[in-house]
Order: structure tokens, then C-alpha cells, then sequence
């Protein structure tokens, strides 16, 4: 009997291309879907994915998980900015809901063998330790975005796109027809949609609350702003200041 694996798809162009792979190669593969939020871009997902699992016929199964998403990630995310920190919310929403509530689903509910995403990475075992590795795309490098994985989660998860670039992801993806052929690469925060951005939300979220740009050797004021959190350190353009050499953001002082 086929080894069985859960593929954590969002409708995006790489966990489709990892689905089809996986059943090309004869593996018993169903596709898993977190909803993170009760919003219509978090349904379109889930209708996106919905869609590559009945063009590969493969069973679907969508997990809600709005509750925790709220916990781990959102909270995380805004408490992080009220704190003068710079969150990286995809690492929490890995280790929490891909890692978390969606793997424990896949191999404790599903009794799959292994969940499988489209991450660009390689796991090797060395020494008897599972260790991540780069992708051969060095263009997709997405290691840093893994690093909270456990070795339990290690051994149970594969990624099939870890020999495959990009274009030829997409490529496949073209030449069988997945719906998810013409997506476009995600860059935004899956829970800030346009025409909302991040500056805009935590506008919302927290009060206006006057500083100061303070020149780091000199201690002299530059200039005033509105929050703390509109900005992060190592950041040079939106500051909002005219000088006539580039300015950076050194610490912040929340």
C-alpha cells in the first residue's frame, strides 16, 4: 500500500505542483487547507486549494484554525510592533498552524506517513539529525523561514520542490493545467489585504504617539514622527526625512 501524505495546499502555484508530483509518483496524497481568518481572501484560499485538489482528485480536507491563527500569529504580529520589534509573522504561522495544528491533523487524524509543502529547502539526515539544507534554487531560499522545525517534525515532512526551480515549477504547472498556473508570488501579510497595508493597520490598531529621529553619535533631533511602529531598524526609505546623505534606522527606543 502507497505511503500516504498530507500536502498543505494553499492554492498557490508550488503546494499544487507538490500535490501533482507526489501522485505522479504513486503516493496515496490528500490536500489539507488551514482557513486562518474569516475574511474573503481567507475563503478564496480555501476555494483556490479546493480546486487543485479536485483537478488532481485527490481528497480535501479545510481545517479552521482562526482561533489559533488569532493567538499565535496575529497577536504575536501586533504585540511584536507595540514593542518597537519588527515581527516575521510567516515563521510563527509555520511552527503554529503548518507544523502545529495542520500536522498534527495530517498524522494523528489522517494517519498520514508524511506532510509535505512547497517550501523551497532539502532535509537531509546526517549523524542520525534531520538538517535542513538549501534548495538547488538559490533564488528561493526559504531556510530562514524553517528554523523553529523540531527534529519530530523533520522526519516526517518532505519537499518535493527542493530539486526544482521556480520557472520549471511553473512550467509544470502550465503543462498540466493546475489551476494555480497563473498565480502570482505572494508578498503581502496573507491577513493585511489591499487596499489595506501594514502602516495603515497598525495605524489603526494603535494611537498616534509623537518622537523624535534622533542622530545616533550626536544625540541632536532631526525631526519628529507619528509612532515607532512605523518603522524597523535597517530601514532607509519612507522615513519622511530630507537630508543630503541616505539616513538608516539604527534601534528604536519603544
Amino acid at each position: 500500500m502507497p505511503e500516504k501524505i498530507a500536502v498543505a495546499l494553499s492554492g498557490g502555484v508550488d503546494s499544487s505542483v507538490t500535490a501533482f508530483l507526489l501522485k505522479e509518483k504513486g503516493y496515496n496524497v490528500v490536500g489539507v487547507t488551514a482557513k486562518t481568518t474569516d475574511s474573503p481572501a481567507a475563503e478564496k484560499v480555501i476555494q483556490n486549494a479546493s480546486e487543485v485538489a479536485k483537478k488532481l482528485q485527490i481528497p480535501f480536507y479545510p481545517l479552521d484554525v482562526t482561533d489559533i491563527f488569532k493567538e499565535k500569529v496575529i497577536n504575536y504580529f501586533e504585540n511584536s510592533y507595540k514593542s518597537g520589534m519588527t515581527p516575521n509573522p510567516c515563521i510563527m504561522c509555520n511552527k503554529y498552524m503548518k507544523w502545529g495544528t495542520l500536522f498534527d491533523f495530517a498524522i494523528n487524524e489522517l494517519n498520514a506517513d508524511y506532510i509535505a509543502t512547497g517550501h523551497y529547502a532539502k532535509i537531509k539526515k546526517t549523524n542520525g539529525l534531520f538538517k535542513l539544507y538549501p534548495a538547488s534554487d538559490e533564488h528561493k531560499d526559504q531556510l530562514y523561514f524553517l528554523f523553529m522545525l523540531e527534529q519530530e517534525h523533520l522526519k516526517k515532512t518532505l519537499f518535493p520542490l527542493s530539486e526544482y526551480t521556480k520557472s520549471e515549477v511553473r512550467k509544470l504547472a502550465y503543462d498540466n493545467d493546475l489551476p494555480s498556473k497563473s498565480s502570482k508570488e505572494s508578498q503581502d501579510i496573507c491577513f493585511i489585504q489591499s487596499p489595506m497595508t501594514t502602516k495603515k493597520y497598525l495605524n489603526s490598531l494603535i494611537p498616534p504617539l509623537k518622537g523624535y529621529f534622533v542622530e545616533e553619535s550626536t544625540g541632536k533631533k532631526l525631526g519628529e514622527h507619528t509612532g515607532f511602529w512605523q518603522f524597523t531598524i535597517g530601514q532607509r526609505k519612507g522615513i519622511g526625512l530630507a537630508a543630503p546623505e541616505a539616513l538608516y534606522v539604527t534601534s528604536i527606543d519603544a
